[in-house]
C-alpha cells in the first residue's frame, strides 16, 4: 500500500485495487487515476523528467546521470521532494522521475503507488531497488517503453 499526502494541496494520493484515488483530507475522492491501456509510447525526446541529486555528491551525480539527459529528453525540471515527484509521475504531469540516492522517505510510497498504476519504479540501472540500503537509486515512470529508453 502507498499513501502520499499534499498538504499544501490537502490531498492524499492512496493505492486502491483498481489504482489510486485523489482524495482531499476529509476522505472525499476527487479523482481516480487507472492504469493506461490505450496510450502511444512516449518518445524521449517529448518526455518531461523529473529529476533530483539529494544531499551529497551532487555534482558526481549531475555528471554522471542527469547530464547525459540534458539533450535526449524535452524538459527535465529539478524537483526538491521525491514524493511530490511521483504524484506528478502518477499524474500524467511528469514523463519520469530519476534520483540517483533516495531515501526510504522520499520513496517507499511511490513505488506501490506507481506500480498499482501500471508502471514501473526500479533502480536507475533497472535493477530492483534495494531497500536495505540508506540511500537507493530510482526511476519512475508510467511508461515501460519510455523506462527502457531512459535506462
Amino acid at each position: 500500500m502507498g499513501v502520499i499526502t499534499l498538504p499544501a494541496f490537502k490531498e492524499l494520493l492512496i493505492t486502491r485495487s483498481q489504482g489510486v484515488e485523489v482524495q482531499d483530507f476529509s476522505g472525499r475522492v476527487l479523482e481516480q487515476l487507472r492504469p493506461s491501456t490505450t496510450e502511444p509510447a512516449l518518445r524521449l525526446d517529448h518526455a518531461f523528467v523529473g529529476y533530483d541529486l539529494g544531499y551529497n555528491n551532487r555534482v558526481q551525480y549531475f555528471v554522471q546521470i542527469i547530464a547525459k539527459l540534458v539533450d535526449r529528453v524535452n524538459y527535465l525540471p529539478s524537483y526538491a521532494s521525491g514524493s511530490f515527484a511521483a504524484t506528478e509521475v502518477a499524474r500524467g504531469h511528469l514523463s519520469a522521475y530519476i534520483h540517483p540516492a533516495a531515501t526510504t522517505f522520499d520513496i517507499g510510497a511511490a513505488v506501490p503507488i506507481i506500480q498499482a498504476l501500471g508502471g514501473q519504479a526500479t533502480a536507475i540501472d533497472g535493477s530492483s531497488i534495494n531497500w536495505r540500503e540508506p540511500y537507493h537509486s530510482v526511476l519512475l515512470t508510467r511508461d515501460h517503453l519510455l523506462h527502457a529508453q531512459l535506462l
